[in-house]
């Protein structure tokens, strides 16, 4: 059971410092949006813990897109 305990510490830390990239995440789907959409990708933003700098090891990052023409 201890090696579990330590495997799940591990993971945890790894999320986590995914999460701290959030920004950079945020990016990358603002990007593709633009690709895949163009001028109908009117935003991209982040809400929640991530925007309002409450991340802990269970948060998920909430992101908001939004288009002209959501059957897009």
């Amino acid at each position: 059971m201890g090696g579990s305990r330590r495997g799940w510490a591990r993971l945890a830390l790894e999320r986590y410092g995914l999460l701290k990239r959030w920004r950079e995440l945020a990016l990358i789907v603002a990007r593709a949006c633009r690709e895949v959409l163009g001028p109908g990708c009117l935003g991209v933003y982040v809400a929640g813990g991530a925007a309002e700098g409450r991340l802990t090891v269970l948060s998920d990052i909430d992101v908001v897109i939004v288009v002209d023409d959501p059957r897009a």
